[in-house]
């Protein structure tokens, strides 16, 4: 349940988060649906005290009622959520072409969205990697067999999220992730 007078009393405080993540329609575990006047309120607050609102809002099509689906946060903010949708994309984009990958190792080109899937070559198991950058890097990402029912299908392959950081952060990933990388493929 959101408690929007805590975002308030945040300010009141000289501590306002620069970034508020929410999951609004269809909450998990919780299944809440943010109502239009909390959508309105959160909008209004954002632009207030100007935060970033991030949000799942992905699962407003799995609706069970003979209605319409729920309207998306982002229809709410008239005027910015296009104007953050073009720079978003355009940023993404860039870290998406800059990765510069082992020649060995593959980059399943995006269409779209804040993940990257990096195919390793099959001798290569990515959660070892993963142990690595963990312990070497405090890089985390999710190994490919977390994504499959088979826990050996996909045992090369990673996942990398992109989509909470900054601009400099997004466009590192790629060389960030690349160091390493070779270091755990000439093992």
């Amino acid at each position: 349940m959101i408690d929007l007078d805590v975002i308030s009393q945040f300010h009141g405080l000289k501590i306002m988060p620069s970034l508020y993540y929410t999951t609004p329609t269809f909450h998990n575990p919780t299944g809440i649906l943010f109502s239009d006047n909390v959508y309105q309120i959160l909008i209004k607050l954002a632009r207030k005290y100007d935060f970033l609102i991030t949000c799942d809002d992905v699962d407003n099509v799995l609706h069970y009622q003979d209605e319409k689906p729920p309207i998306w946060l982002f229809v709410y903010d008239h005027c910015n959520a296009q104007k953050h949708i073009r720079c978003v994309h355009e940023i993404y984009k860039e870290c998406m072409l800059a990765a510069n990958l082992p020649k060995d190792c593959k980059m399943l080109q995006p269409e779209g969205d804040y993940f990257i899937w990096i195919r390793l070559p099959k001798q290569c198991i990515a959660a070892e990697f993963l142990g690595m950058c963990v312990k070497e890097e405090k890089i985390i990402f999710i190994a490919g067999p977390r994504f499959t029912a088979a826990q050996d299908q996909d045992a090369n392959c990673f996942r990398l999220a992109i989509g909470i950081h900054t601009k400099e952060k997004i466009k590192g990933v790629g060389l960030r992730i690349c160091q390493p990388l070779i270091r755990f493929l000439n093992k």
